[in-house]
């Protein structure tokens, strides 16, 4: 589903997991949106409905980013006591867990996300823009069905 296509619109796992530029990506539905689960670890990021049996997902940017908040948080308590984060308080800590994370999304998600994690970090910055990043984590959803695993 790289095309973007199907942005904005509900569509069923196999669609979301179907890439013939990447066909190992299916692998992941069964992961991600297994159909004998009331809350497939997929609804964490996506508005789920359900209609005569199959589950239909969209993308959801707020679940999406309270998602990689709770990565970077738990990144850096796990980080804790570690001998490359030796001597880094608790916000250093998630600033290093951030560029951990943010090294690994589209250049478009790790500049959102540093812009809501930028009231938990040592330093100041501006959003993509310039201006002042007004969107902070605390401001983000909870993420549902979040358990403390990575």
């Amino acid at each position: 589903m790289s095309d973007g296509a199907h942005e904005g619109v509900f569509v069923d796992a196999d669609t979301i997991f179907e890439d013939d530029e990447f066909p190992d990506v299916r692998i992941l539905k069964d992961i991600l949106a297994p159909t004998d689960v009331a809350a497939p670890p997929l609804a964490r990021i996506c508005e789920t409905k359900v209609s005569g049996g199959v589950a239909f997902f969209r993308l959801c940017d707020k679940r999406t980013l309270a998602y990689l908040v709770c990565k970077v948080r738990s990144g850096a308590e796990r980080l804790q006591g570690h001998a490359c984060v030796q001597g880094l308080d608790a916000s250093e800590r998630r600033a290093y867990a951030l560029d951990l994370l943010t090294d690994l999304l589209a250049p478009t998600w790790a500049a959102r996300l540093r812009s809501v994690m930028q009231a938990e970090l040592p330093y100041t910055g501006t959003n993509s823009n310039g201006g002042p990043a007004v969107t902070h984590a605390a401001d983000l959803p909870p993420v549902p069905n979040q358990r403390n695993s990575t």
